[in-house]
């Protein structure tokens, strides 16, 4: 209640009267008893409960996997940015250079890319175009 009244309701307390205001908290305090009734009902079935807490109690192990996945792919990205972007035929071919300036210009664009080749989104039309161009060179 102090935080909804001093930092939503003061920001929006000149335009708003206060039974609008009374209805807002009404609507929240609805919110919560309906959240309530769930949380009980995942008492009354224990085969749920027990997942439900096996998933809570693995909350950590999963942040740190994927803090790991995410380690792993920053340092691919930087090691894909020197690989492809310092290619001698970026210099040479327009059409290899488009390419690495629109999917490999910096680390979002790379690691967004990188993420689309693990995924097997649609990473051959990026990558054919880049290998047949460096093998045309050969």
């Amino acid at each position: 209640l102090g935080v909804l009244s001093t930092w939503i309701l003061g920001v929006i307390g000149p335009a708003m009267n206060f039974v609008e205001a009374r209805e807002l908290m009404f609507l929240r305090m609805l919110r919560l008893l309906r959240l309530a009734r769930t949380v009980r009902l995942l008492y009354k079935f224990k085969q749920l409960w027990i997942l439900v807490q096996g998933l809570l109690n693995s909350v950590g192990t999963v942040s740190y996997i994927i803090f790991m996945l995410l380690m792993v792919l920053y340092m691919f990205t930087c090691l894909g940015i020197e690989v492809i972007t310092k290619n001698a035929t970026a210099q040479s071919d327009p059409i290899f250079r488009r390419v690495i300036q629109s999917h490999f210009k910096d680390l979002p664009h790379t690691m967004l890319s990188l993420v689309q080749f693990v995924a097997m989104d649609s990473a051959a039309s990026l990558y054919t175009s880049l290998i047949e161009r460096e093998n045309e060179r050969k």
